[in-house]
């Protein structure tokens, strides 16, 4: 049978390594409308847009879970630490 060979990965990590991808889409930082609403199974949805691109974020089939919540912090940090470094260009 094909499967993964576990003993040839010794952390035990199976996911494979991610490199940063190759976007499919770009948001004017400028242009960001932000809406939170609820799904029709009372789910959250985060809603970002531009006005040109529009992206949903959902905590998926698993509905919410400490994984969603995770992702979700990821995000959040991520934005902070860019506005960070946004807003020190506009100082400079």
């Amino acid at each position: 049978m094909g499967g993964t060979e576990v003993l040839s990965n010794p952390s035990g990590d199976l996911r494979p390594k991610l490199e940063v991808p190759t976007p499919v889409a770009s948001i004017r930082v400028d242009g960001i409308r932000v809406f939170r609403m609820m799904d029709d199974d009372d789910g959250p949805i985060l809603v970002i847009t531009d006005g040109d691109v529009t992206v949903e974020f959902s905590c998926g089939l698993s509905g919410r879970s400490d994984a969603a919540a995770l992702g979700a912090e990821r995000l959040a940090e991520a934005a902070r630490a860019y506005a960070v470094v946004v807003e020190a260009g506009e100082r400079a």
